[in-house]
């Protein structure tokens, strides 16, 4: 095995050659018509019938690399529901006010989010926090139930545990143990032997505890700062759109597709496959499982 993309798609090609498929590239469909005796597809070099279409050309995600909406306005047009899309798998925005301070800190952390029917979620993974708000693998995974929130609501509340690996209880303590009586070093300079320079003061200013000296910090001072640490509150407001997303929500509604062909239900010999389809799901490898299983179903079904 080479481990390379190019060596699938050439052995694919080989394959398709062998099978006598004719394969255009560069080729903008304009339009798909019904006809009496199956599909018409105009394009920009002319028209081609056939009995049968799959319609295959995936979603909005990732435009730079050629996410088109054509396959949704012509399922559309043919008289199929159309569910909502939106960006999802895809870094998170924020409106928070110190965002260039923390910007370019990285974090193993568990990110949680209480839904509108009070279900919490809950992903543990790399953080990164950015300019414009938050990225990383606990972010793409969380942002498919962010973004549905986003609907109803114009900001929605993540909690960041910054310290996953250690409970309140063991934190306090060793919090606790590192204090020097009558000490006058600064708070800040004690809070960087737990935690990223960059984030204390995002922790601290709202306890407005950012001024004191080691000497005077009390149980209490310390049992605010835990809490801030392991519910570290950050307010996102929408996501980096299309062109930062792996995969878009919405598409053809699945009640209209037969899921064992992955044939349409109102149009003989017309099939839909991959994310042109309402169907989105975690990240690693399930969206391209996906799309991989209903084309060989409507392959097979043809």
């Amino acid at each position: 095995m080479s481990l390379q993309a190019s060596s699938v798609v050439e052995l694919l090609k080989a394959q398709c050659e062998e099978l006598l498929v004719e394969i255009r590239c560069d080729i903008d469909v304009n339009n798909v018509k019904k006809t009496k005796s199956g599909y018409e597809v105009i394009h920009m070099q002319g028209r081609e019938k056939s009995k049968s279409l799959i319609i295959a050309s995936g979603h909005l995600s990732a435009p730079q690399l050629g996410g088109v909406d054509s396959g949704i306005n012509f399922a559309k047009k043919l008289e199929h529901t159309i569910i909502r899309s939106s960006p999802t798998l895809v870094q998170l925005t924020s409106p928070m006010n110190n965002l260039k301070h923390m910007a370019g800190v990285k974090v193993d952390s568990k990110v949680s989010l209480k839904l509108k029917n009070s279900k919490v979620i809950h992903m543990r993974g790399d953080l990164l926090f950015t300019s414009y708000g938050v990225s990383g693998l606990a972010i793409l995974d969380i942002s498919r139930f962010v973004i549905k929130e986003l609907i109803h609501t114009p900001i929605v509340t993540l909690e960041i545990d910054l310290m996953p690996k250690i409970n309140s209880e063991q934190l306090f303590a060793l919090m606790k143990k590192s204090l020097i009586k009558k000490s006058k070093k600064s708070i800040k300079i004690w809070m960087q032997g737990f935690i990223n320079k960059k984030l204390i003061l995002p922790i601290l200013e709202p306890l407005k505890l950012q001024n004191k000296t080691v000497g005077s910090i009390s149980s209490n001072d310390i049992t605010l700062i835990v809490n801030k640490i392991k519910c570290f509150k950050f307010k996102i407001d929408g996501s980096r759109g299309y062109k930062g997303a792996e995969v878009a929500t919405g598409g053809v509604d699945t009640k209209e597709i037969n899921p064992q062909t992955m044939e349409s239900k109102k149009h003989k010999g017309l099939y839909f496959t991959g994310e042109v389809l309402d169907v989105d799901g975690d990240r690693g490898g399930f969206n391209l499982h996906f799309a991989w299983v209903c084309g060989l179903r409507a392959g097979e079904a043809l």
